[in-house]
């Protein structure tokens, strides 16, 4: 196959990239001997960087070599993002795209990555920052150079994850931050904003649980532990080193949900928090196993709102 064939469905962001002497239009058309202005255009709105460059006094006619500064690193790696799509590859090879971009900036690149997926490019990244997880469908994951672990994104990073998904914490006030950072930061993809706060808020609502549900002047520890069940899921356990009365106390709270005009406000703290949490969750219960009391609550992005459940 010819050269030219294969660089027409091949596209390569580097770690680093680098922007020549010439303008910004002669960049992003890799100094091709008479590029269309419109596909110049096109690539640079894919990209992300049309506005930005247009903004320029000299818009695309901007020499990049003259003026060397008038770009931030963030920025040209977006400009190089353009050269590398401008062929329309099949094939787009990416090497940390992310390293130099903020927050902002890498919001950008995953839409800008999520609309080239829809246009059937492949897209193969090498990452370290996990902003840019959530758009993979394949993870291959690599330890000293060989190959540690390889498929779907959520069973490579269940297995990844070890020790991130079990947390031992005393059951004291001053513990709850502790918890819901925990929770918080089991969630790597961009897109997972919501299921993160619900999460968040259900574990919140298992630990007040547990905190009330037991002597207030005995130490007490709780293990947390997190699994995602599948892309807009995850089931949070929490488990006491005591049995509990609260298995029975949930049959009354799911009668007591059953009337439309039952009033939650009077309910003691630990009756509150089955309430609220047999309403946030997709699946709550309460058991005891083997002397240990066992709070389970799974979360997605279907199950009631707080905003509904007080509303209803």
């Amino acid at each position: 196959m010819p050269l030219q064939s294969q660089t027409a469905f091949i596209g390569y962001l580097p770690q680093q990239a680098q922007l020549f002497h010439g303008t910004l239009a002669e960049n992003i058309a890799g100094f091709a001997a008479s590029p269309e202005d419109a596909a110049i255009v096109a690539a640079a709105q894919t990209a992300g960087v049309h506005g930005l460059i247009s903004a320029l006094p000299n818009s695309y006619d901007t020499d990049i070599g003259a003026t060397p500064y008038v770009l931030s690193a963030g920025q040209k790696q977006r400009v190089a993002l353009a050269r590398a799509i401008f062929h329309q590859p099949k094939y787009l090879f990416l090497d940390e795209p992310n390293a130099l971009l903020d927050a902002a900036g890498e919001r950008q690149l995953c839409a800008v990555l999520a609309r080239l997926k829809k246009q059937n490019t492949t897209i193969v990244m090498v990452i370290h920052r996990s902003g840019l997880m959530g758009l993979a469908d394949q993870v291959l994951a690599l330890e000293n150079g060989r190959m540690a672990d390889f498929g779907p994104r959520s069973d490579v990073l269940g297995r990844m994850s070890g020790g991130r998904r079990r947390l031992d914490v005393p059951l004291l006030e001053a513990s709850l931050q502790d918890v819901t950072d925990w929770v918080g930061a089991q969630f790597s993809r961009s897109n997972d904003a919501d299921l993160s706060q619900r999460a968040e808020m259900v574990a919140s609502e298992l630990f007040n649980l547990a905190l009330s549900d037991g002597p207030p002047d005995t130490p007490r520890a709780a293990v947390f532990q997190f699994r995602f069940l599948n892309d807009r899921s995850c089931e949070i356990t929490l488990t006491e080193n005591r049995a509990t009365k609260a298995d029975r106390k949930l049959q009354k709270i799911a009668r007591l949900l059953r009337q439309p005009d039952a009033k939650m406000s009077d309910l003691p703290r630990d009756e509150a928090a089955m309430a609220v949490l047999s309403q946030m969750s997709k699946g709550f219960d309460v058991r005891n196993v083997d002397g240990q009391a066992v709070y389970r609550a799974a979360v997605s992005t279907t199950a009631k709102t707080l905003s509904g459940m007080m509303a209803h």
